[in-house]
C-alpha cells in the first residue's frame, strides 16, 4: 500500500443484539444515518428527473445519441451504430446500449432517451455522498453531495441524452475506488477501480483511461510514492481488465467496418479533435476555467480558496518558511487524512480542467468529470470555516455571492437579450431568479457575520435547491417552445404521408425520431431543387426566415408555420394538355 493509510471516519459498529445485550436495534442512530442521504438522494432525483420527458430532444447533440439509440433497436445491429439510417462513427456504445434499454423499458419518447444520463446522475450523487462520508464524516457528505447535486452544468447534464454524465459517472467511481485502495485500507477496492475505468473506456474511449493515470501519476509523484504506488496499483492486471471490457467491442467493431471505425473515431474524435477544430468546437484557453466556475455557480465562490488550501496546507507553508519552497514534496508526505483527501482532488480538478483546455476543441460539458473532485474540495473547506469559525474564510466568498446576484439582476437583462436567438422572456426569469437567490444570500451573510456557519449553509442551499427547481422548469419550457417545440408536431405530421420528408437549411437530426424513418438533408438550393425535380411530392422542413424562398418555388406551399420553423408542401406543377398544345403551337409558328 503506498505511503501512509488515511484514517476511516465511520460511525462506531453496532454488536449483535446476543453479544450486547439490546433486544432492539438502535433505530435513531440508524435513522441519523440513512436520513440525510436518502433525502439528498431524493432531492438530486428530483431535480434530475423532474418533467424529464416533457421537452422535445434539443439539437443537435441529444439527437445524435437518442436516434442511433432507436436505430439500434429497429436495425438489430447492437454493434455498429447509425444515424438517419447511415452508419456513425463517434463513441463507443455504453450510452447507447443504455438508452435503448430506456426505449425498451418506457416506450420511444424523450423520457426513455433522458433516463439513463439522470439515472448516472442520481447514482453519482449518491456515490459521491457515500466516499466522502467513509472519509471525512456526515457533515462533510452532506455538504459535498448538496453542492454536487446543486451545481446547474451538473443539472443540466444529467437531464440530456449525451454521454457525459455516463463518463463522469465511471471515471468518478473509479477515482473514488482508486483512493480507497491506496488510502482507505481497502485494498480490494483496485479491481472495481479497474472495473470503472472500462467502462469509462466503452462510454467515451481512450479519455477513460488517460485522465485516471495522468492524476495518480501526478499525485504519486507529490506524494514520492510513485515506485510503491506503481507496485500496489498492479498495472498490468489493471490494462487486462480494462481491456476484457473494452477490447473485444473495439476490435469487433474495426474488423466489421474493415477499419473505418479505426479511421474515424480514434483519430478524428479523439486526435483530431484534441489537435484541432472538429465541428466548429473551438474556445479560448480559459474556457473551462470559466465552465468550471459557471457550472458550478454558486459554489465555486468557495473553489479559489479550496484548492488554495489544498495545495498549501498550514503544514506545507511551515516547511516552506523552515526549509525552502524544494521542501513542499517533502511536505506531502506528511499531511493528516483531510490534507491528503485535498491533495487528490486538487490534483483531480486542476488535470482534468487543464487537459481539456489543452484541447482546441471544447464543450461545456467535457469539464463534468472534475465535478466530484470539486464537491470534495467544497466540503473541505466548509468543514475548514465550521471548525475553524474563521470569519476570514467564510466573509468572502458570502459577499461574493451577495454581490454576483446583485449584479445579475442588473446585468442579466442586458446581456441575454444581446444574445443570438434568446428568447424575449428569458432574461425575465434569469433576473427573477437572481433576485430570489439575493434574498438569501444576504440573508446568510448575514449569518455568517453571527458565525452560524451550518445554519447560513442550509438557509442557501434549501432556496437555491427550490430556485432550480422552479426557475431551471421555467428555463427549460422558454427554451424547448423557441429552439424546438413545434418540430416534433411538424415531423409526425409529414410522417403520416408517404411522401419524403426533407430537412432544409437548418441542423436537427432529431428529426429521424419523430418522423420514425429516414429524411433527405440537401445542403444547398441547388441540390434542394434537384431532389424536388425528381420526386412526385414532398415535405419539407425547414426555417421560418425561407418562407418568402419556398413562396416563390414553383409547387411549394406553407403548410404549418410556428415560431422559427415551417413546413411546406411540395407538389409538381401540373401542366394542363390545352396548355401543352398552345405552347407547341407558338414554337411551330415562331420564325
Amino acid at each position: 500500500m503506498p505511503g501512509s493509510s488515511v484514517r476511516i471516519v465511520s460511525p462506531a459498529t453496532t454488536q449483535h443484539p446476543e453479544c450486547s445485550g439490546q433486544q432492539k436495534p438502535d433505530w435513531a442512530s440508524v435513522w441519523a444515518r440513512v436520513a440525510p442521504f436518502a433525502i439528498i438522494f431524493l432531492a438530486s432525483a428530483a431535480l434530475f428527473f423532474g418533467e424529464l420527458g416533457k421537452y422535445p430532444l434539443f439539437n443537435p447533440d441529444e439527437a445524435l445519441y437518442a436516434e442511433p439509440a432507436r436505430e439500434m433497436l429497429e436495425i438489430g445491429d447492437y454493434i455498429t451504430t447509425y444515424l438517419n439510417y447511415a452508419i456513425r462513427f463517434t463513441k463507443p456504445p455504453i450510452a447507447i446500449w443504455g438508452q435503448a434499454l430506456g426505449i425498451l423499458a418506457f416506450g420511444c419518447n424523450e423520457f426513455a432517451v433522458r433516463f439513463f444520463g439522470a439515472a448516472s446522475g442520481a447514482l453519482l450523487v449518491a456515490a459521491s455522498y457515500w466516499f466522502t462520508e467513509r472519509i471525512l464524516g456526515r457533515r462533510a457528505a452532506i455538504v459535498a453531495s448538496s453542492a454536487l447535486a446543486t451545481a446547474p452544468l451538473f443539472i443540466g447534464t444529467a437531464r440530456e441524452a449525451i454521454t457525459d454524465m455516463p463518463l463522469s459517472l465511471f471515471s468518478a467511481c473509479g477515482m473514488f475506488c482508486f483512493y480507497l485502495a491506496a488510502r482507505a485500507r481497502m485494498p480490494r477496492m483496485i479491481y472495481a477501480a479497474y472495473i470503472c475505468t472500462g467502462l469509462a473506456v466503452m462510454t467515451k474511449g481512450p479519455v477513460g483511461v488517460v485522465l485516471p493515470v495522468a492524476i495518480l501519476s501526478i499525485y504519486h509523484v507529490l506524494r514520492q510514492d510513485w515506485k510503491e504506488a506503481l507496485k500496489f496499483y498492479k498495472p498490468i492486471q489493471g490494462l487486462a481488465i480494462v481491456a476484457l471490457i473494452a477490447l473485444p467491442w473495439f476490435a469487433l467493431e474495426i474488423w466489421i467496418t474493415r477499419g473505418a471505425y479505426f479511421n474515424d473515431f480514434i483519430m478524428r474524435e479523439n486526435f483530431q479533435r484534441f489537435t484541432s477544430v472538429v465541428d466548429s468546437h473551438k474556445g479560448a484557453w480559459w474556457y473551462h476555467i470559466a465552465a468550471l466556475m459557471g457550472g458550478y455557480f454558486p459554489w465555486s465562490v468557495f473553489i479559489p480558496q479550496a484548492l488554495f488550501a489544498a495545495l498549501m496546507s498550514n503544514k506545507i507553508r511551515d516547511y516552506w518558511k523552515n526549509s525552502g519552497p524544494f521542501s513542499i514534496l517533502h511536505s506531502y508526505r506528511q499531511l493528516t487524512a483531510a490534507e491528503d483527501l485535498g491533495l487528490y482532488c486538487a490534483v483531480w480538478t486542476i488535470v482534468t480542467v487543464s487537459f481539456f483546455s489543452l484541447s482546441v476543441s471544447k464543450l461545456l460539458p467535457y469539464t463534468l468529470p472534475a465535478f466530484p473532485a470539486v464537491a470534495v474540495l467544497i466540503a473541505l473547506e466548509m468543514e475548514r470555516i465550521i471548525e475553524s469559525r474563521s470569519l476570514k474564510r467564510s466573509v468572502l466568498p458570502a459577499a461574493c455571492l451577495t454581490v454576483s446576484f446583485a449584479a445579475a439582476t442588473l446585468i442579466v437583462p442586458l446581456t441575454i437579450d444581446k444574445l443570438r436567438d434568446a428568447p424575449a422572456t428569458l432574461s425575465t426569469v434569469i433576473q427573477s431568479f437572481a433576485s430570489f437567490e439575493l434574498i438569501f444570500a444576504a440573508a446568510a451573510m448575514a449569518i455568517v457575520s453571527r458565525k452560524y456557519f451550518r445554519t447560513a449553509f442550509f438557509l442557501f442551499f434549501l432556496p437555491t435547491f427550490v430556485g432550480f427547481l422552479f426557475f431551471g422548469s421555467r428555463i427549460l419550457g422558454i427554451l424547448s417552445s423557441t429552439w424546438e417545440e413545434p418540430l416534433p408536431t411538424m415531423a409526425r405530421f409529414a410522417a403520416c404521408s408517404d411522401l419524403p420528408i426533407l430537412v432544409y437549411d437548418m441542423r436537427k437530426p432529431s428529426m429521424p425520431f419523430y418522423t420514425r424513418r429516414q429524411v433527405i438533408q440537401p445542403s444547398s438550393e441547388e441540390q434542394l431543387l434537384a431532389t424536388l425535380k425528381t420526386s412526385k411530392g414532398a415535405y419539407i422542413l425547414s426555417k421560418s426566415k425561407r418562407s418568402d424562398y419556398f413562396r416563390h418555388v414553383p409547387g411549394c406551399h406553407i403548410q404549418m408555420a410556428e415560431g422559427k420553423f415551417i413546413l411546406v408542401q411540395y407538389r409538381p406543377p401540373i401542366e394542363t394538355k390545352s396548355a401543352t398544345h398552345t405552347e407547341s403551337a407558338s414554337r411551330r409558328e415562331s420564325p
